[in-house]
């Protein structure tokens, strides 16, 4: 009797082990699915934070013109990129290949990614007869509300611009940027002009 009693006790605690073993199984399991559940969404969230542009802090540097219509390639710098975008589509597109079509007349980031560092240049697009003035030289760029002391090596008598809402010279030599396009400065003295340009940009997503 004695001996039944211990059988059924040594089965019991058997079937105790077995149970406790199999639950802490399934928890280990349950703990294991929602840690790869929460990877899984960090991963995903982070590969969606890396698809576009942020244009709000890339670093901007080059520069390219065209005309309204006009299809032509980024800068040799960004070709080959993973990823291109346009801060302004209305302004110009461009494809995966870094293919750009002007548009209309405006100002334009052009960013891209490669190999998970991001840049972006200028592109600047003049309307039907417009253009640019090569005899103002490579322009400077400058990003909506900065200013600039421009420095001449000549005594300067008078400043004009060739668009005062873009490069503002009412206190020259101390500029002002506005409104986003190109513009030419003259610095003139009694002797001959002096001529700068500029390209004047900002990081607003259209």
């Amino acid at each position: 009797m004695n001996r039944i009693r211990l059988l059924f006790v040594m089965v019991a605690l058997l079937a105790l082990l077995v149970s406790c073993a199999s639950g802490g199984a399934g928890k280990a399991n349950d703990e294991e699915m929602k840690n790869e559940a929460e990877m899984t969404t960090v991963d995903d969230s982070t590969s969606e934070a890396e698809e576009g542009i942020d244009f709000s802090s890339v670093s901007v540097s080059g520069h390219l013109f065209a005309k309204e219509g006009e299809s032509l390639s980024a800068l040799d710098e960004a070709l080959g990129a993973d990823i291109y975008a346009s801060s302004k589509g209305s302004v110009a597109t461009v494809n995966e290949n870094g293919e750009i079509a002007a548009l209309k007349k405006g100002v334009t980031l052009i960013g891209y990614e490669r190999g998970g560092e991001t840049a972006a240049f200028v592109l600047c697009v003049f309307g039907e007869g417009e253009g640019r003035d090569r005899s103002a030289g490579i322009p400077q760029l400058f990003e909506k509300g900065e200013e600039f002391t421009l420095v001449t090596a000549v005594s300067v008598t008078e400043y004009s611009s060739s668009d005062s809402a873009v490069a503002d010279v009412s206190e020259a030599p101390l500029l002002s940027f506005g409104e986003c396009g190109y513009a030419v400065v003259t610095a003139s003295n009694v002797s001959r002009p002096f001529f700068y340009s500029f390209i004047v940009y900002d990081r607003t997503v259209e």
